[in-house]
């Protein structure tokens, strides 16, 4: 899983005019992922912490450009496809789970989903 390389700390996150996120460090890895704690800031200027979710499979060969974009071979498209989906689907089951109170205690409370780059 080293092959994988991380956004660095300080990398702006911007997700329409209003929505930006600044890393500040990684939090760690699973198998689908790489998780950092970033913070944003809100419309009525506080600062929250964050945790966020990167589609980075460690089985999938991406490359990380300049700019912090990912990108794969043609080969593993469709790959990548499929990875971001199945982060799309537990996304909605989270928040399926944590919203029907029966498993609150036991299934974070995620917030937004979003797709750049």
């Amino acid at each position: 899983m080293t092959h994988r390389t991380a956004l660095i700390p300080d990398t702006e996150l911007r997700f329409g005019p209003e929505t930006r996120y600044v890393i500040q460090s990684e939090a760690g890895r699973g198998g689908s992922c790489i998780v950092y704690e970033a913070v944003y800031r809100t419309n009525a200027g506080d600062e929250k912490t964050v945790r966020i979710r990167e589609c980075h499979p460690f089985d999938i060969q991406l490359e990380r450009s300049g700019d912090g974009r990912l990108c794969c071979a043609a080969a593993d498209t469709e790959r990548f496809a499929n990875a971001k989906a199945r982060m799309y689907d537990d996304f909605r089951l989270c928040n399926r789970l944590f919203y029907e109170g029966t498993s609150s205690d036991s299934i974070i409370n995620t917030i937004n989903i979003h797709e750049a780059n």
